[in-house]
């Protein structure tokens, strides 16, 4: 069976959606957001990496809202279920950073893409919470240099990604100028699945880390495509979760799980791209979880309800777990794969 084929009852494969997609596009809903840009400053080219801080609201504990495959298509009643339900995610569960791990939204119809990208940020900014944004394979656009600015100048966003074409870094840590209690490592690997450049980017910041703090603390990274492992973790018997469709790794590197398994300090990567499969397991040292696919916009939801993802860390011991939260305040924690 092919990764884009329907399975397990499902109502609307990947294939069906990507075709139907296109139907979907509606007027825009801009509001005065275009003069909220116009007035910041912009980020002029050739700037040095950055690496932001986040803050925990509580002393000790750090809470993250990952959410993933929005797929906002500026169709009013579809992305407005979307947004309200992310909205209250947000206010059930109280994260100190909300992260899109890819498709948030979706293509480039006619050009749009730029004013695609623009209603994505307006919509996180309304969250009023820090949030890091991923790049999917869906997030597109005539002018990427725009949406990189874009994104990284909308409000209470920590993207840095401009610097470094979608990779970047946050520092979690308890105050300012404080240490490193915790890093989150965003990669783009939206063209084609993780590749080699990544894994020398990610080499490259680990080395920038250990220069920072000899004693690396606990990190995660997010990207949107599964690593080809993701494949091997449900055949081991070793999974828990949903698994509803073959992992779409696009022909990423094998070589990804010993890049994070080396780096010495990271201790799980999340990502989204395949709605119906939500799963987790352990693989070399590493977990390997998939994110509660979240935006009505993409297919999949008769099979798996959307939602979200918690992970939940504790910066004094290092220990984290992770739970599927909904809008209506239920959880949900698997005790085996199911699919």
């Amino acid at each position: 069976m092919k990764n884009d084929e329907k399975r397990n009852g499902c109502g609307i494969s990947r294939r069906e959606f990507i075709a139907g997609a296109a139907a979907l596009g509606a007027a825009g809903m801009m509001g005065a957001f275009d003069a909220a840009f116009a007035a910041m400053a912009p980020i002029p080219d050739g700037i040095a990496p950055e690496v932001p801080t986040v803050f925990p609201a509580n002393k000790g504990r750090f809470r993250i809202l990952a959410v993933t495959d929005l797929h906002f298509h500026l169709n009013h009643l579809v992305d407005m279920q979307t947004v309200k339900e992310v909205g209250e995610m947000v206010a059930k569960f109280e994260p100190d950073i909300v992260i899109p791990t890819g498709d948030v939204w979706h293509e480039n119809p006619e050009g749009r893409g730029l004013e695609y990208c623009r209603y994505s940020c307006e919509q996180f900014a309304k969250l009023k919470k820090p949030w890091a944004y991923v790049w999917g394979n869906h997030d597109k656009a005539d002018d990427y240099d725009k949406a990189h600015k874009m994104i990284r100048n909308a409000p209470h966003s920590l993207y840095r990604g401009d610097a470094a074409d979608g990779n970047y870094r946050i520092r979690v840590s308890a105050a300012e100028g404080g240490p490193a209690l915790w890093n989150l490592i965003v990669l783009n690997d939206s063209r084609g699945g993780m590749r080699q450049e990544q894994l020398d980017w990610l080499k490259a910041e680990s080395t920038a880390i250990r220069e920072e703090t000899p004693a690396p603390p606990p990190a995660f990274a997010f990207f949107h495509i599964p690593i080809r492992q993701y494949e091997d973790l449900a055949k081991s018997g070793k999974a828990k979760g949903v698994k509803y469709e073959n992992v779409c790794h696009e022909e990423g590197t094998s070589d990804a799980l010993a890049a994070f398994r080396d780096s010495g300090f990271l201790k799980g990567v999340f990502c989204g791209h395949d709605h119906v499969n939500n799963y987790f397991g352990e693989m070399e040292g590493v977990r390997l979880e998939y994110v509660r696919s979240t935006g009505h916009g993409g297919y999949g939801a008769n099979l798996v309800p959307k939602g979200g993802t918690v992970i939940d860390m504790n910066l004094e011991t290092g220990e984290f777990r992770t739970i599927v939260v909904f809008a209506d305040g239920k959880t949900w924690s698997p005790k085996k794969l199911i699919g």
